[in-house]
């Protein structure tokens, strides 16, 4: 018999093929998932939301439609009308994930970012075997990171972060050798960081800030890496860092560590990072000094060593950082004079320094190489000298504090030249006004400062009268900070055009004259300071036109007259201050209508008559103080009510009766 001839090579991988490619028997076509399993589970997620505030899937994802044209969802081309991406990001919904997710088997890339999920992810969902990109960021979902994530070959993106999971970093996902980006950020889970997650071979981004971590850094990576930024912030690690930390990190480009509980000191061979562009160490506990070598990193844009326990002089090498943009050394013990190479760096925008023991003066051409500079914080430190009137040409300046130095001399009017200025800080200096006729300079000067929101000149040695002017402050003004200052004259009727004001504070100055009747015009105050002065007449009126105010002190003046009757209006006074003026005639009943004060003192003036029962309605009140008046009568048994008590005085009246136990009395 003859023999049938054996099928070629050829044909047997081409009948192989096909058979793969379901074109062989019914069998086989039976096998094969259609796009009509997609539909199923893509309702199946359906009936699972419940909630789409925008009916997006509701009127979209209908069985009269193609799933290939629902929101969110895109098929690919190479295998026919088969979904190969979900993408239901930011659509505010809510609900759970079906197991029938599972059956998505071309899925490349899901993403349900920041909608409110809950529940746990279905382990169905390990059967996406093509799954590249899968992002639950921003969502609720509770429970263990599942370990088999480790089971999905093709993975590169996984964005866990901002959930609500918990336990430990589970090891099977250091066996996930395609993943590029790993992110697992504000969650809650705790235990420590595993040395084998660094030797993912193509991991570029690992991010676990912001969660419950412990333990140390671990020591090295044992292999050269392709990491380029490793975030660690916000977490309890603690120990010293590896002086081999750059060891196999050549690519390195940001390292964030800060909100933890490092100590020891800063490494030198970080410099061994050379391409490294953030480098966070702040809040942490870090001793020693600033090593040198970090001014070989000079593609840094971001140097962040602030609130630690550093000592000695900033290095003159951080002027080398030509490519620097922050650089925050805040909080410290750092002394010395600042490196004037640092105010050459033409690209800094945000220089902070405060809290410290820094010594010297600021050059004067300070504000020449630096154009970029949008953020100043020098407070609390020891500086001296003049204020460089060449700041004005840092023109992208929106914040610029000096606070608690010993800065001197006058306050350049210049400053006013700097119109995207937001805050002005000035306080416990010893800087004075230039002189002028038309009052305080620098007030009419910050008069084009359109964008200025916060003032803060007190506890200087201004000698000088608050202009008319103050009227052509930004309506964005919010605070007027100038207690203990020197300022002499009165309060300009203008003060009425800052409306958006909240804070305005000129107490312990030499003020004369009447609260102005235009007080009114502030109606957004909330806490309005004009004591220790020298300010004379009653109490206008309008003062009770400003619902908002909840702390009022015009304590150690001269006003007179009555206290007004609608000062009871005031319900969201937590703090009246009204002592030390010559007030006469008696408390206004009103006042007792106050009913959520704080404190209450209305002590050495002139008033008279009986203690109204009303004053047992105070009951959040924790300080009242009526001494040295001419009060009479009886105390009222209401007072009995004041359980929250802790001072309370009537002393020096002519008062007749026993007071309650339970009060104390000075």
């Amino acid at each position: 018999m003859e023999a049938t001839p054996r099928p070629s090579i050829n044909i047997m991988t081409a009948l192989l093929l096909l058979s793969l490619h379901g074109f062989i028997g019914p069998a086989a076509m039976a096998e094969q998932p259609s796009i009509s399993a997609d539909q199923a589970s893509l309702l199946a997620l359906k009936q699972h939301i419940t909630d789409d505030p925008e009916d997006l899937l509701s009127t979209n994802w209908t069985e009269t439609t193609s799933v290939c044209n629902w929101v969110g969802i895109t098929c690919g081309t190479t295998h026919t009308s088969r979904v190969t991406r979900l993408n239901l990001a930011c659509m505010g919904l809510s609900g759970t994930l079906p197991p029938q997710l599972g059956n998505l088997s071309f899925l490349a890339y899901f993403n349900i970012t920041n909608n409110t999920f809950h529940g746990s992810l279905p382990v169905e969902l390990s059967h996406l075997r093509r799954l590249q990109y899968f992002s639950v960021r921003g969502n609720f979902f509770e429970g263990e990171i599942p370990p088999w994530l480790a089971s999905l070959p093709r993975l590169k993106y996984l964005f866990l972060n901002a959930n609500g999971f918990s336990g430990t970093i589970p090891e099977s996902i250091c066996n996930v050798s395609t993943l590029q980006t790993l992110d697992l950020s504000e969650n809650q889970l705790a235990g420590t960081i595993l040395p084998l997650i660094f030797n993912i071979p193509l991991l570029k981004v690992i991010d676990l800030s912001n969660n419950q971590l412990s333990g140390a850094m671990p020591s090295s990576v044992f292999s050269e890496s392709p990491l380029l930024d490793i975030d660690h912030s916000s977490n309890s690690l603690s120990g010293v860092l590896p002086q081999n930390i750059c060891g196999n990190l050549p690519n390195l480009q940001g390292l964030f560590l800060s909100f933890n509980q490092f100590s020891g000191g800063i490494p030198s061979s970080l410099s061994e990072c050379r391409q490294l562009q953030v480098l966070a160490l702040s809040v942490n506990n870090f001793s020693g000094t600033i090593p040198r070598e970090l001014g070989n990193l000079t593609l840094l844009n971001g140097l962040y060593l602030g609130v630690n326990n550093l000592i000695g002089e900033i290095p003159s090498e951080i002027g080398n950082l030509q490519n620097l943009q922050v650089l925050s050394l805040t909080n410290s013990s750092l002394s010395g004079p600042i490196p004037l190479a640092i105010f050459n760096i033409s690209t800094i925008q945000v220089i902070t320094m405060a809290i410290n023991l820094l010594t010297g003066t600021l050059p004067s051409s300070f504000g020449f190489s630096m154009p970029n500079l949008m953020q100043l914080f020098l407070g609390v430190n020891n500086l001296t000298g003049p204020i460089p009137s060449s700041l004005s040409n840092c023109s992208q300046l929106t914040c610029l504090d000096l606070t608690f130095n010993s800065f001197s001399g006058s306050i350049p009017s210049s400053l006013g030249k700097l119109e995207y200025l937001q805050w002005l800080h000035l306080g416990a200096n010893n800087l004075t006004s230039e002189p002028s006729s038309d009052g305080l300079s620098i007030i009419t000067a910050l008069g084009n400062c359109r964008y200025l929101r916060r003032i803060d000149l007190g506890q200087n040695k201004l000698n000088a009268f608050l202009p008319s002017s103050i009227g052509n402050l930004s309506s964005n003004l919010k605070e007027l900070n100038m207690p203990n200052s020197k300022l002499v004259g009165g309060i300009p009727s203008e003060i009425s055009n800052l409306s958006g004001l909240i804070l305005f504070s000129v107490g312990d100055n030499k003020l004369s004259g009447r609260i102005p009747t235009t007080i009114a015009g502030i109606s957004e105050v909330q806490a309005l300071d004009l004591q220790d002065n020298k300010l004379q007449g009653p109490i206008p009126e309008d003062i009770c036109n400003l619902p908002s105010l909840a702390f009022l002190d015009l304590s150690s003046n001269r006003l007179d007259g009555s206290i007004p009757f609608c000062i009871g209006n005031l319900t969201s006074l937590r703090e009246l201050h009204l002592d030390s003026n010559r007030f006469t005639g008696i408390i206004p009943d009103s006042l007792w209508n106050i009913n959520n004060i704080l404190m209450l003192n209305i002590s050495t003036n002139l008033l008279s008559g009986n203690l109204s029962l009303g004053v047992g309605n105070l009951k959040a009140v924790t300080v009242l103080d009526l001494s040295g008046n001419q009060l009479s009568g009886e105390i009222p048994n209401s007072i009995e009510n004041l359980q929250n008590m802790l001072n309370f005085s009537l002393s020096h009246n002519t008062f007749q009766v026993i007071f309650p136990n339970h009060l104390e009395i000075w």
